[in-house]
């Protein structure tokens, strides 16, 4: 699917606003929101899929370790989003995956097995 500029800054503006949330959140609020955002993870519709992905994976990178409280929220996902049948899923999951290894310093490998 090609984006359209309209769409692509529509999906920067929510991606920011998700960031400034979740960094004026405490911890059960970070896992509330980063639930909320990979809820829409389990939609039929793969770009709707992605897009939870990026938007996960955004406030991954802009925040790091501010959103830790979220971790187990996001593996959890991520173990069941690793089995999708749509590659660039996949392929997103396990950017997020090392974005939030490098922010960790910690490797997901074990917590993302079954």
């Amino acid at each position: 699917a090609e984006d359209s500029p309209v769409s692509e800054a529509m999906q920067e503006a929510v991606f920011q606003g998700l960031v400034a949330v979740a960094s004026a959140s405490d911890g059960p609020k970070v896992k509330q929101l980063l639930s909320a955002i990979l809820s829409k993870s389990r939609s039929d519709d793969v770009e709707v899929r992605l897009v939870a992905i990026r938007a996960c994976h955004r406030v991954w990178s802009d925040l790091g370790v501010q959103v830790v409280s979220g971790l187990s929220e996001v593996v959890m996902f991520a173990s069941e989003l690793l089995e999708d049948e749509e590659q660039r899923v996949e392929e997103s999951v396990r950017r997020l995956i090392k974005t939030i290894e490098e922010c960790t310093g910690e490797s997901l490998q074990d917590a993302l097995k079954h």
